[in-house]
């Protein structure tokens, strides 16, 4: 369909239900039947293969072979495969139950991270029907799941900590906070994890918009050393915490969060296995010593983490893998002649 064709079908289809115009907006029509795009600052389109005259929806048209990869009080999450490009994407769907509020916000807080190789990539929204669609970048499986299949040893720990750090970094220096770092927002992407899910994010360069939003800045164990104001400290807390959960899957040492020196004593005993450096950056985050924990950026730069970043910039990292059928996790040791086509997997 030409671009003039499709452009006066969705006109006279407006005109003719007396539809919103298409555009950004942050109001929910239950009665739009017609697909429109959502966004608030940075504009985007419907892919122009649509034809609002078939009866098909709009991601019946665009993607086939949609398959649930995920599902939550928020939502389902969908794989699903563009029929123009033939990349693979991943399609959040909205619940109905969701304020608009709610909906519309993670989609501006997507707008506002922006683009990091670290972060999970946002493309667009959409509305039909009703519901609320996002198409994100497909990322191989969460940390959650991989960790159920595979055991994470010390290397994919400094792997983790290096690229969560990075992605952290970058939000800080646009004063943008997670709120949200556990193991099931942590993906993995061929030699990459990803820092994904940003309906939580706090944005400290505007006031926030409710009580609400303002309590969940004080919620979780992270708040322990920041009672009174809690910024940035609380998404590198919750990522050492994460690390120590994991961890903790492999050991008998049951860590007493409410006593601090019994931690201190857990966390040695936890950590017993694993490298002097690696204890000494977990335990200068978690530990009792210090007032606050390092920053995103004194974490990266540390000599401990120096090996780590050496292995990164040589395309020595251990890629991850997996079969989108079977969802088994694979682990691939991939030289380095062929990172630069590792990087850009897109399963």
């Amino acid at each position: 369909m030409s671009d003039k064709r499709y452009t006066k079908v969705i006109e006279e289809a407006i005109i003719k239900k007396n539809l919103p115009t298409l555009s950004g907006h942050n109001t929910r029509s239950n009665d739009t039947t017609i697909p429109r795009p959502v966004y608030f600052n940075i504009s985007v389109s419907l892919d122009l293969k649509f034809d609002p005259s078939l009866e098909k929806t709009y991601l019946q048209q665009i993607y086939k072979a949609p398959f649930k990869v995920g599902e939550g009080s928020f939502g389902v999450v969908w794989k699903a495969k563009h029929n123009v490009n033939k990349k693979t994407f991943a399609i959040k769907q909205f619940k109905t139950p969701l304020s608009s509020n709610e909906i519309y916000r993670e989609i501006r807080n997507n707008e506002r991270v922006g683009i990091h190789q670290n972060c999970v990539k946002y493309y667009m929204a959409w509305e039909e029907c009703g519901e609320v669609y996002m198409m994100m970048e497909a990322c191989q499986m969460s940390l959650m799941e991989f960790s159920t299949k595979n055991e994470v040893k010390e290397q994919i720990m400094w792997d983790c900590l290096y690229d969560i750090c990075k992605a952290l970094k970058f939000l800080h220096e646009k004063l943008l906070v997670h709120g949200d770092v556990k193991v099931t927002n942590i993906m993995l992407y061929g030699t990459y994890f990803k820092l994904a899910d940003f309906g939580t994010m706090i944005d400290l360069n505007v006031q926030p918009e409710s009580t609400t939003q303002k309590l969940t800045l004080t919620k979780g164990r992270s708040t322990r050393n920041q009672k009174s104001k809690i910024k940035f400290t609380r998404d590198i807390l919750d990522l050492a915490t994460t690390l120590v959960d994991l961890i903790s899957l492999y050991s008998t040492v049951e860590l007493d969060f409410n006593r601090s020196q019994q931690r201190e004593r857990d966390y040695d005993a936890l950590l017993i296995m694993y490298s002097d450096s690696f204890r000494a950056i977990i335990k200068r985050i978690v530990g009792t010593d210090f007032i606050t924990p390092p920053t995103a950026q004194e974490i990266i730069s540390s000599n401990h983490m120096k090996a780590t970043a050496r292995r990164w910039e040589r395309g020595l990292r251990t890629v991850y893998t997996v079969d989108c059928c079977t969802g088994q996790g694979v682990l691939i040791e991939v030289p380095k002649f062929i990172r630069h086509y590792i990087s850009v997997l897109n399963v």
